[in-house]
């Protein structure tokens, strides 16, 4: 069976000369209050003291209009259609879900590790966001992914350039630090990140302290 892509473009083939000739007399009846009121749309924005007449929908008819709390990130798009809302709120449940190690009474939660950062998906992308540093020097890092890399070989090298491969990964730990493990494993190691606190004025006087990681910029 054909992927979905190679169908995709069959049918975008198919119909690209009515698709054409649509966009043409599109083009030709389109008056010119319609082409001002795109054209103001469209225009970048100058003035950031305030919202632009048209970020109320940023989304489109995708825009949700939902709680905007804590959980803004967590709402499927406003303009699915059943079976797909239903195959959001599937995977938001994985995504939520608490893994576990093997064996275990609960066998459709198993298979966690041996090593891992965290139980959940959840754990790391808060709120389906973005996540933290620690707040303390040894503090939890779940939620703070560090990438590991060495000097790349000419081979490497080569794959890096042609965008084939991010970077040259660590022979034994890979791309990525693993801090958790399984129960009587150890991790691959621990995170510890000191920070220097210097003092800053705005631009209203007001004095406040921010955290600088030693040598970061």
């Amino acid at each position: 069976m054909p992927s979905f892509s190679a169908r995709l473009l069959t049918v975008a083939l198919l119909l690209m000369p009515a698709t054409v000739a649509a966009a043409q007399s599109s083009r030709e009846d389109l008056s010119e209050a319609d082409r001002a009121r795109v054209e103001a749309v469209t225009r970048p924005a100058t003035d950031f003291s305030r919202p632009e007449p048209f970020e109320l929908m940023q989304g489109g008819a995708g825009t949700t209009k939902r709680v905007s709390d804590a959980n803004a990130l967590s709402h499927p798009g406003e303009n699915l259609v059943f079976e797909d809302e239903q195959r959001f709120l599937v995977g938001n449940g994985l995504f939520r879900k608490d893994w576990v190690t093997a064996p275990s009474s609960t066998i459709a939660s198993d298979g966690l590790g041996p090593l891992f950062n965290a139980r959940a998906c959840q754990a790391c992308h808060i709120k389906d966001g973005r996540g933290h540093a620690p707040l303390e020097p040894e503090g939890n890092a779940t939620s703070l992914l560090v990438r590991l890399s060495v000097e790349p070989d000419a081979g490497q090298r080569e794959r890096i350039e042609k965008g084939l491969q991010p970077a040259a990964p660590h022979p034994v730990l890979g791309f990525q630090l693993q801090d958790n493990a399984a129960a009587g494993l150890n991790p691959e190691g621990r995170i510890r990140i000191d920070y220097s606190e210097e003092l800053v004025e705005l631009a209203g006087g007001e004095i406040v302290a921010l955290r600088r990681r030693p040598g970061f910029r």
